[in-house]
This record gives structure tokens, C-alpha cells and sequence, in this order.
């Protein structure tokens, strides 16, 4: 999987949390968070040595990486360990941190398509609307989805059959869903086609300005 270049990486530590702000420039207003995937426990258990993650190399997702270079402003966070449960406080934090006041678009995939999902009902001030690439993880019991009005986009592979099927029964429950399947694509349809998913994207953040054939660039 395609990480940032770590020369590109300017993380500072909030109260532990280490955070990060992508992506300036002319051209890159649009503020997105991206929810992290949970970090699954270890032997290790409650390792207090974790306070020192500025020492740690820190490797971020492709998504983080195309949404870049779509030229968004992209804020993120390493989860807490073993712990996510505390992922709505930390992404509070995080965008707290960045001065991000304004409601965001908030990007996930897989597991952390929950965490998202769950930010924007429990704090939907924060939150514009929401973008979920690749398989959706499943939904913690006792959530209800149709309370989450704002606009969800869900980016899927054609060639991922479970991933398929998830992303449409998650589509019929959110009353503001928009589906978009990516012909060819697999379980990482934004890796596996990034000019799709940024038209795609594009076409959703911004319906008014967005025009078919527009070249978008993504050197991956």
C-alpha cells in the first residue's frame, strides 16, 4: 500500500494525540478528516512507552495519499491504541487542534467507516458529509443509520462481491446515500482506479463546479 513520502509528514503532538494537517496550497480549501483505522491490541497490553509516539515512523493510508493529491486539505490522527472508543474524542481534538471550525467532510474506509459514521451522528455540527471508500466494516449493535441526514457518498468496487453487497444494504440505510461503483475495481477501489474516485469525489463535493472530462492528476 502506497504511504506519504515521511519527508512529507509534519505531525505535532496535542495532549499525546499526534496529528496531522496535509495539503496546503492554492487550490486546497476543502477540509477533509480522515478517520484512522483502530489500532488492533497486542500482547504488549497498556504499554505506556506509547506516549513517545513522535518516535515512531509514521505511515498513513493510500486514501490519506490520493485525497492530497486531489488537492484536499487532509487532517488525521494516529488512533489510540487498542482503545476505539475514544476515536470521536480524538478526532475532536484533532480538528480543535487544526482551527477546522467549520463542519468537514469526513473520509473513511473499512473498519473506521463505523467510527465515521458514528462521529457524524454524535456530532453533526462538525461534520458536512461523509465519504466511505472499500468494504464498509460493520456497524457497531444498536446504531441506527437513519438519523444521519447529511449526505453520505460510498465508493465501491464492481469486482468485490462482499464489499458490494455491504456497501448496498448500507446505501438503503441512510436516508441521504449516494452510491458509486467503480467498474474494475476491488476491495481498494480508490487505489485501483484514483482518477474514478476523484471525479467521483469531486462530483460530490462540489456538483455545481464539477464538469465531465476535467483532467484530474493523481501520480501514485
Amino acid at each position: 500500500m502506497a504511504i506519504l513520502n515521511t519527508a512529507d509528514i509534519h505531525p505535532r503532538l496535542v495532549h499525546g494525540l499526534a496529528v496531522y494537517d496535509l495539503g496546503h496550497g492554492v487550490g486546497q480549501e476543502e477540509t477533509v478528516l480522515v478517520m484512522p483505522q483502530p489500532t488492533a491490541g497486542d500482547d504488549k497490553g497498556d504499554d505506556k512507552g506509547d506516549d513517545k509516539g513522535d518516535d515512531k515512523q509514521p505511515t498513513l493510508s493510500s486514501l490519506t495519499l490520493i485525497l492530497v493529491r486531489l488537492g484536499k486539505r487532509v487532517l488525521t490522527f494516529d488512533p489510540p491504541f487498542a482503545n476505539p472508543a475514544q476515536m470521536a474524542t480524538c478526532a475532536l481534538a484533532c480538528l480543535d487542534a487544526c482551527g477546522a471550525t467549520n463542519p468537514v467532510t469526513v473520509v473513511a474506509q473499512e473498519e473506521a467507516v463505523a467510527h465515521a459514521l458514528i462521529f457524524a451522528h454524535e456530532h453533526g455540527d462538525r461534520v458536512k458529509r461523509v465519504v466511505l471508500a472499500g468494504e464498509p466494516g460493520r456497524m457497531p449493535p444498536g446504531r441506527s443509520l437513519d438519523e444521519i441526514t447529511i449526505p453520505v457518498l460510498i465508493y465501491v468496487g464492481e469486482r468485490a462481491l462482499q464489499a458490494l453487497d455491504r456497501a448496498t444494504s448500507l446505501a438503503t440505510q441512510l436516508p441521504n446515500a449516494q452510491l458509486v461503483i467503480c467498474p474494475q475495481g476491488g476491495p481498494h477501489p480508490h487505489e485501483d482506479a484514483p482518477l474514478h474516485f476523484g471525479a467521483a469525489l469531486r462530483a460530490f463535493l462540489d456538483p455545481d463546479t464539477s464538469r465531465p472530462g476535467t483532467v484530474i492528476s493523481v501520480e501514485l
